[in-house]
């Protein structure tokens, strides 16, 4: 890697954050200094996803809705609450997340602002996903400590990443590192808030909600904090249960976002363009 970034004409990774976080050893690890030395050739081009993401027209949605009908996407919740074998209420808030299971997704800091949270508010946790066992043995605990409240697909075997996608009201990336990230992309199409930490390319794709400026799609704390994660789920919490014409204009805020593999291909002949002509 090293001889490649010395030798490459010109550098990329998955997002402007991403390449700036990689000055840092944090990130960069031992590639510090040859990053460094090729600054000025190193771009950060975020990743797009594809126009298939797109509720109106995702078949294995139990409802189809678009920006203009974003009602209908409280029947995808409701399905979603019934296929988990949780209380269907539009009240409750659902919490979704489709991952691997490591520690780079956030889970150090994840489980244990959970466990606060499910004891305290009126909150369903419904993940998907795979991965180390030291973290789904303490999920497989967490369920069994709220078996009305959380619900765990591990191994991709019962439930689909799109019903996660339409009826959760949230989706939670507390990452620890992000070079890019889709998971959020494909929530905001779905109109579903993205809960994130701000690192990477969920810095670059999702804006803090601001209550002054009413500005903003989803939800970002900035420290790797149990604590800081906590009270960012809170914040999105009393929003949904008590300023629900907000959080209609952000779900289609959210819907609006413009994360297409388009955008994305347009910059990339950029970058080539800029290659040749040098």
């Amino acid at each position: 890697l090293e001889l490649g970034i010395y030798n490459a004409t010109k550098l990329s990774t998955v997002s402007p954050t991403y390449r700036s976080e990689l000055r840092y050893e944090y990130y960069g690890k031992n590639l510090t200094d040859a990053l460094q030395l090729r600054e000025r050739d190193f771009y950060g081009i975020l990743n797009g996803v594809s126009s298939s993401f797109n509720p109106e027209n995702d078949r294995l949605l139990y409802a189809n809705y678009g920006i203009h009908s974003v009602k209908q996407k409280q029947k995808n919740k409701a399905f979603l609450q019934s296929k988990m074998s949780l209380s269907v209420s539009n009240e409750t808030f659902v919490i979704g997340m489709v991952t691997r299971i490591v520690e780079q997704k956030g889970f150090d800091i994840l489980i244990p602002a959970l466990d606060d949270l499910l004891g305290e508010e009126d909150i369903q946790f419904i993940l998907l996903g795979t991965g180390q066992k030291q973290y789904v043995d303490k999920l497989y605990e967490l369920e069994k400590k709220y078996p009305d409240k959380v619900r765990l697909n591990i191994g991709y075997d019962s439930a689909v990443p799109s019903h996660i996608y339409a009826g959760s009201d949230v989706f939670l990336m507390p990452s620890r590192v992000e070079p890019c990230g889709l998971g959020q992309m494909i929530a905001l199409a779905y109109g579903t808030l993205p809960i994130v930490r701000d690192t990477g390319g969920l810095a670059d794709t999702i804006q803090k909600y601001d209550p002054i400026t009413k500005k903003g799609n989803g939800f970002k704390f900035y420290n790797y904090d149990a604590i800081d994660l906590k009270y960012t789920i809170l914040e999105a919490l009393n929003i949904f249960q008590n300023e629900p014409s907000v959080w209609e204009t952000l779900i289609q805020r959210a819907m609006k976002s413009d994360n297409s593999l388009k955008k994305m291909a347009l910059k990339y002949i950029e970058l080539y363009k800029t290659t040749i002509e040098n």
